[in-house]
C-alpha cells in the first residue's frame, strides 16, 4: 500500500472510532471524507512547515456542529497526520461572573449576561495562544461551567504541553470584522446604549483579528452530518484575501449556500 492508501485507511479507522464513541450517524464519515478531508490534509501540511503553530478559526451559529467538527478534525490531525493539535473554545474564555457583575454595575446591566459583546476575556485568550506557541512548558487551558455561569477553578483546567503544531479555535463570532464607527452612533433597540454598541465594535475588532493569526477558516461551518454541507475551498492566492483581514491571513471561504 502506498502513502495515500495508508492515509485513507487510517482516516477511515479514526472516523469509525469517533462515530461509535460519539454515537453519530454513519453519514458523518462519508461527509467528512467528501468535504473536509482535503482541508484537513492541507492544514496538516501547513502546520508541519510552519515555525509557529497556525491558528485556525471556526465560525458558526449555535448548534451548527462546530464542536463536533473541530473535535473530529483534531483527532484526524493527531492520529492520521501526526500533527499535535489543541482545541480552544471561545465559550471557555468568558469573563468570570464577578468580573461581569462589575461591568454590569459600572457600564450597563447587560454585561451581567455572558454572550454580550465585551463579556469575553480576550486578554486570557491571547495569553493562552501565546503560551501554546512557546518552546516548552505546561499550558493551563481555561474551562467555563455554564451550569454555574462561571469560570472553573484553575485546578480543573486541562494541561497542554507546549509547543503544539496547530491551534483550532471555535466560536460563534470568530473572524467577524468590526462595524464601522458610523454604524455605532445610534442604538439598534431601546436597550442598546451607545456604549454597548461601541464595545461591540472593539470586541469584534480584537476577536476578529487576533495577533499573529496565520489561517482563518471563515464563514458558516456545517455539521458533518448535515444534509446540506458547505463546500469549503482552500485558497491562498492574493485574490482570496479581504481587506477585513490582515495580510498574513489565509482564508477558507464557503462556496455553497449557507445552511439553514
Amino acid at each position: 500500500m502506498d502513502d495515500e492508501q495508508n492515509t485513507r485507511a487510517a482516516l477511515q479507522a479514526v472516523l469509525a472510532r469517533f462515530i461509535q464513541e460519539a454515537s453519530l450517524p454513519d453519514s458523518v464519515a462519508f461527509n467528512y471524507i467528501r468535504w473536509y478531508a482535503g482541508v484537513t490534509g492541507s492544514l496538516a501540511q501547513r502546520a508541519k512547515a510552519a515555525n509557529t503553530a497556525p491558528l485556525v478559526g471556526f465560525s458558526g451559529c449555535q448548534g451548527s456542529g462546530k464542536s463536533t467538527l473541530v473535535a473530529l478534525m483534531a483527532k484526524v490531525m493527531r492520529e492520521v497526520h501526526g500533527v499535535s493539535t489543541v482545541v480552544l473554545s471561545l465559550d471557555d474564555f468568558y469573563l468570570t461572573k464577578a468580573a461581569r457583575a462589575a461591568l454590569a454595575e459600572s457600564i450597563h446591566p447587560l454585561f451581567a449576561t455572558r454572550g454580550v459583546p465585551g463579556t469575553h476575556d480576550l486578554a486570557l485568550l491571547d495569553e493562552t495562544i501565546a503560551a501554546l506557541r512557546q518552546p516548552s512548558g505546561a499550558v493551563p487551558v481555561p474551562a467555563f461551567d455554564k451550569a454555574l455561569d462561571d469560570r472553573t477553578e484553575m485546578v480543573h483546567w486541562r494541561q497542554v504541553s507546549a509547543p503544539v503544531q496547530l491551534i483550532l479555535l471555535e466560536g460563534w463570532c470568530v473572524g467577524l470584522s468590526p462595524q464601522q464607527e458610523s454604524e455605532l452612533e445610534a442604538p439598534i433597540n431601546p436597550m442598546g446604549l451607545k456604549r454597548i454598541h461601541h464595545w461591540s465594535g472593539e470586541v469584534r475588532s480584537t476577536g476578529g483579528s487576533l495577533p499573529s493569526t496565520r489561517i482563518c477558516l471563515a464563514g458558516w461551518m456545517c455539521c458533518c452530518c448535515c444534509r446540506r454541507p458547505v463546500l469549503m475551498r482552500y485558497s491562498s492566492g492574493a485574490g482570496s484575501r479581504s481587506n477585513a483581514y490582515p495580510s498574513n491571513f489565509t482564508r477558507i471561504t464557503p462556496t455553497g449556500p449557507t445552511p439553514p
